[in-house]
């Protein structure tokens, strides 16, 4: 499910994930490299203009690429502020889908980044969305999951 369609489904819990993703330029990436153990990468994400996507784009040559074009799957985790001010973290995984090269130059343009350089812009398609924050009181975590075609559900954890 593309950003804008699950926005439009779950507008608030959305919101609070969006936060997270943005509330930092870098972000870590996870993929699955060759032997299939995980490979943790920063990177820059972004939101369209026109809230339809969540994009993020790499060099043509690095690791995540080929590790995405390979195995699609990834996920992707907000930073985090430090205590006292910890507010949650929001994480979100699913694919990656390689974007057409008009789309991919469109949205570079968008955020002011050189469309006459090769790169690969992956468009996220959602699979799963959490955050992760303290429960009232600080005495548990709460722990808030959206799948795709589940409905968005709220766990206490000791």
């Amino acid at each position: 499910m593309r950003w804008g369609e699950f926005a439009a489904a779950e507008p608030v819990f959305a919101a609070e994930i969006r936060r997270s993703l943005e509330a930092g330029k870098h972000n870590y990436l996870a993929t699955i490299r060759e032997d299939g153990a995980p490979r943790i990468s920063g990177t820059e994400l972004n939101f369209s203009k026109d809230g339809a996507d969540l994009w993020i784009g790499a060099m043509p040559a690095s690791r995540k690429v080929r590790d995405l074009r390979r195995d699609p799957r990834l996920a992707l985790h907000g930073q985090s502020a430090e205590p006292p001010d910890w507010t949650g973290d929001g994480k979100v995984a699913g694919t990656a889908l390689p974007a057409c090269e008009d789309h991919a130059r469109a949205l570079l343009a968008e955020y002011g980044y050189p469309t006459d350089r090769e790169g690969i812009v992956f468009l996220v398609d959602l699979t799963e969305a959490v955050i992760t924050r303290l429960g009232e009181g600080g005495e548990h975590l709460e722990v808030t999951l959206w799948k795709q075609d589940r409905p968005l559900r709220t766990m206490q954890v000791s």
